[in-house]
């Protein structure tokens, strides 16, 4: 990564409030040129009934390749160890454990006992296990005993049947686009005069058999529906500026021209109540109920997820906790633990770093800016002490703190420090209230000064006398929730700043 490395090292620079005229023209080469060079990183996205996630793939000369720990244990609980050069795996799901075994260089596994060849060789590296995507298909099945539909080549990847199909339909008076599927969506859309462009991490949405599709009635050109590395978009040209709104609790997808108002829902058998109408952002056409619904403010702020960091990662073990458990696998074990009662409460988590790559502190930080998460979380663990410690930075506080003003790099984190105490003051009782030992404390942990959001690290630490302990999955579970409970207190203080 040196060339983005360099890129953010020089945008550091030139950060330093004597180089600056304006702030303006920095932020969009940070957004349009860095954020972008980051998320180029390879990662399978996996979609799953009560799960979102994302690994990262690595090549291994012309294949692609993804650790099978790291993407089984959402799932269910994952046990692997090496023996005898052969590396054993044990999952269990919602049924019987399943055992598979590996060997290096070899394609020929066993799963439960029974023979499976793979299109590429099976990868041992530093004890973890890795596999071609291509196999995932029809290796993945036979371990979680659940259906599945793989799009390798997009890198996208759907468990139980969770895939829906993205259909738009031209609808008239006025002309629109709209799209109805069983499950809420929520896209982040892009709006660049006639070209609206929808990105979707988290739905499970795919293409249906006409991915590309013109049109011959205004105010629409053309659409195109497409995946690739892990992600779907859809492309909207139209002959004027086009707009998107989301309706029916995320259920509705409608497009139409800026400033024109969707047509009136069907009137209900009581015609002295107005029709409901889609959300607009211009003044009701002539088309719409003579009493028009009132158009919703616009949202301002940011939305209320969170930016979760798994400390260390590939190349980077972080501390060595035993001779055979490195940091970097403690937490990012417990970040998924986290992820999943975040979600489980309704907010949306964002995962910096979702696998086992290597990641320096000024892209954790540019990534998490870049997402616009009201907090941000960076997990770690250590040997000493027991219980949770939960850090905030140490930068003084702004007196009159501006977070609209462009902040400099280093101290970027002074104008959101108030909201990050109250973080870890939350956190901090809810780990309390369930007698778990917890400590607040100050302490210079990158990249926290460098975040433009709450902010803070918690480390995981033993909770007995033996350091195996802090792989205790209870103990991981008891931690995890109390950190998601705080957040979620703090839902009422930090949404839409």
């Amino acid at each position: 990564m040196p060339l983005i490395e360099a890129l953010i090292i020089r945008t550091r620079t030139l950060l330093r409030p004597r180089t600056l005229r304006s702030g303006r023209w920095l932020l969009a080469f940070v957004l349009l040129v860095i954020l972008p060079l980051v998320a180029q990183e390879k990662r399978l996205s996996i979609y799953a009934p009560q799960t979102f996630y994302q690994v990262s793939i690595t090549d291994h000369g012309k294949d692609a390749y993804v650790g099978l720990f790291d993407l089984l244990e959402p799932l269910g609980k994952v046990e692997a160890r090496v023996a005898d050069k052969k590396w054993k795996l044990s999952f269990t799901g919602s049924g019987q454990p399943v055992d598979a075994e590996f060997q290096d260089g070899k394609r020929k596994c066993k799963i439960h006992g029974n023979d499976f060849e793979m299109t590429g060789n099976f990868i041992l590296q530093g004890g973890r296990g890795y596999v071609p995507v291509t196999s995932l298909a029809n290796l993945l099945p036979r371990i979680i005993e659940k259906t599945l539909e793989v799009h390798a080549a997009q890198r996208r990847l759907f468990i139980a049947g969770v895939a829906m199909k993205f259909t738009l339909d031209l609808k008239h008076n006025p002309n629109r686009l709209v799209a109805t599927l069983p499950s809420p969506i929520a896209p982040q859309i892009a709006n660049d005069g006639t070209h609206l462009r929808l990105t979707f991490v988290r739905d499970p949405v795919i293409p249906t058999g006409v991915d590309v599709y013109s049109y011959t009635e205004a105010p629409f050109a053309s659409s195109n529906f497409s995946e690739a590395n892990g992600i779907a978009t859809l492309d909207v040209v139209g002959t004027v500026p086009l707009q998107a709104s989301i309706s029916d609790g995320g259920k509705t997808l409608t497009i139409s021209a800026v400033n024109q108002q969707a047509a009136p829902a069907p009137t209900t058998p009581n015609p002295q109540v107005p029709s409901p109408t889609a959300p607009s952002a211009g003044t009701p056409s002539s088309a719409t109920a003579t009493v028009p619904a009132a158009t919703p403010k616009p949202r301002t702020g940011r939305m209320y997820y969170v930016a979760l960091d798994a400390g260390h990662g590939g190349d980077e073990r972080g501390a060595q906790l035993t001779e055979t458990l490195n940091e970097k696998d403690v937490t990012l074990a417990v970040a998924r633990r986290i992820q999943h009662e975040l979600e489980a409460r309704g907010i949306t988590v964002y995962n910096v770093r979702p696998g086992d790559n290597t990641l320096t502190s000024d892209q954790r930080a540019a990534s998490a800016n870049g997402s616009r998460a009201a907090i941000y979380i960076s997990v770690h663990a250590a040997t000493l002490g027991t219980g949770l410690r939960v850090f905030t930075a140490m930068v003084p506080p702004l007196a009159t703190p501006n977070r609209r003003a462009f902040l400099p790099w280093d101290t970027a984190q002074a104008a959101y420090i108030a909201n990050s105490y109250a973080v870890a003051g939350a956190v901090a009782a809810e780990c309390n209230q369930r007698k778990i030992t917890v400590k607040s404390l100050g302490a210079p942990v990158r990249p926290l000064n460098n975040i433009a959001a709450a902010a803070i690290a918690v480390e995981i630490a033993p909770q007995a006398d033996t350091v195996e302990s802090i792989t205790d999955a209870k103990y991981q579970q008891d931690i995890a929730t109390a950190i998601a409970a705080g957040v979620a207190d703090m839902r009422g203080k930090l949404e839409g700043q």
